[in-house]
């Protein structure tokens, strides 16, 4: 397990409900689009894991990425594997 922690901003649980929406943020107009965290949470699970994120009032958030242990192939990263997996979380 990976984790990354935020100190600095917590998540409420109304956000972390969907989080890893395409599209969805709370930034405002033009200042993102919403996909980051979806396309993370795509290219994890695509490779196997899980990615989620647990958050307190005053504690901060932790993402927290699990990954199998696999032997390492040397091929190039499938884009199209990628699209499907974000086209199946917008349905």
């Amino acid at each position: 397990m990976t984790p990354c922690r935020s100190l600095s901003q917590t998540c409420p649980e109304e956000i972390q409900a969907r989080i890893f929406e395409p599209f969805f943020t709370t930034r405002e107009v033009g200042e993102g689009s919403g996909l980051g965290l979806a396309i993370a949470d795509a290219i994890v699970r695509g490779a196997g894991g899980s990615i989620r994120v647990d958050s307190a009032p005053g504690k901060g958030a932790v993402f927290r990425i699990e990954l199998p242990s696999v032997p390492v192939v040397d091929k190039p990263f499938d884009l199209g594997a990628l699209r499907a997996l974000l086209e199946d979380r917008v349905r």
